[in-house]
């Protein structure tokens, strides 16, 4: 029988990347009705797509350990709950809406996305990391 906890979080990688998904195309669900114009729609909901975007990567390691035994999950889970708000808020952060002009936005821009791909890759590289190492460790106990 898998658990409550994995349960749990399939359940919030599954709403939340329901949520990146209606952020995305919100102009084809309909939730743009009340809008304007097309720009005040697209301008409204897709600054929630890339701040939402750990729920995809929480979806899809969370159906990588989902199958494996509870150490394995536990010990991603671990890591996961310190990250994936951290990567929620620093999206928010960065991609906040610069709307300057010329080369300094531009910079700043580039540099925003910069530490947020630093920050994605941490975490995908250290989920692996950590999935990995307890896997072999569960494995090479059962022997």
């Amino acid at each position: 029988m898998k658990s409550w906890e994995k349960r749990i979080t399939l359940l919030i990688g599954i709403l939340g990347s329901l949520l990146v998904f209606l952020f995305m195309y919100s102009e084809n669900v309909g939730l743009c009705d009340f809008a304007t114009s097309k720009w005040d729609c697209n301008r409204m909901f897709n600054g929630f797509v890339f701040p939402f975007s750990p729920f995809l990567m929480l979806l899809l390691f969370t159906l990588i350990t989902y199958p494996m035994k509870e150490s394995v999950f536990k010990a991603w889970a671990k890591l996961s709950v310190v990250f994936v708000p951290i990567l929620i808020i620093a999206s928010f952060i960065f991609t906040g809406g610069h709307n300057g002009f010329g080369a300094g936005a531009a910079i700043s821009d580039a540099f925003d996305y910069l530490i947020l791909i630093i920050l994605f890759s941490a975490y995908v590289i250290a989920s692996a990391v950590t999935i990995t190492r307890t896997y072999r460790r569960a494995k090479l106990a059962a022997k």
